[in-house]
């Protein structure tokens, strides 16, 4: 599929009305039709680019895991770059974000984005954290790539953006020291 300047539009134009669409009710009970009518389109053109309102998140979330995929394995695992990335992609991807943590949509993205956390990240943690089991290294992974989903998509906007930045990168790294 074409991905020129109309095309990218259309679909713009179809992600920011599911979205506004998720603003008053859970994905499942947003239809194709409520979509269309926000986004100025018909039909035919939603299921040119997309099979249903599911397929929309899909494409999204598989976007996300794929740019954070590739921060993780571009960055150094402790550093201020990697934070300053992974808030970057978060706030790109501001409404599927708050969806997530809405509950408006599946946290399945929030568990893909774990996994790929723990996949680039656990040998170096378990570096840092010598003391650390195998098993306490596995939690904090968990708990700090869901605190750091939940501060950049909450608090994003409330803050400003250096001392968000700052404020993760201590939490990793006070987190990490208990076990040095």
């Amino acid at each position: 599929m074409s991905t020129d300047a109309r095309v990218r539009y259309t679909q713009k134009m179809i992600r920011d009305a599911l979205f506004d669409c998720l603003k008053e009710k859970p994905l499942m009970n947003v239809t194709v039709k409520e979509v269309c009518d926000r986004a100025g389109i018909n039909r035919a053109t939603f299921y040119y680019h997309y099979k249903d309102c599911n397929d929309v998140v899909e494409q999204l979330e598989n976007s996300q895991i794929e740019e954070f995929r590739q921060i993780m394995s571009e960055n150094e695992k402790f550093g201020l770059k990697l934070t300053k990335a992974i808030l970057d992609m978060l706030e790109k991807n501001r409404a599927l974000n708050e969806a997530v943590v809405q509950g408006q949509i599946s946290d399945t993205m929030k568990v893909r984005m774990k996994e790929v956390f723990r996949q680039y990240s656990f040998r170096d943690w378990k570096k840092k954290m010598a003391k650390a089991t195998d098993e306490q290294v596995e939690m904090m992974l968990s708990s700090i790539s869901a605190a750091v989903f939940q501060i950049a998509v909450t608090e994003s906007g409330r803050y400003d953006r250096h001392t968000t930045v700052l404020f993760i990168h201590d939490l990793v790294a006070s987190a990490i020291s208990v076990y040095v």
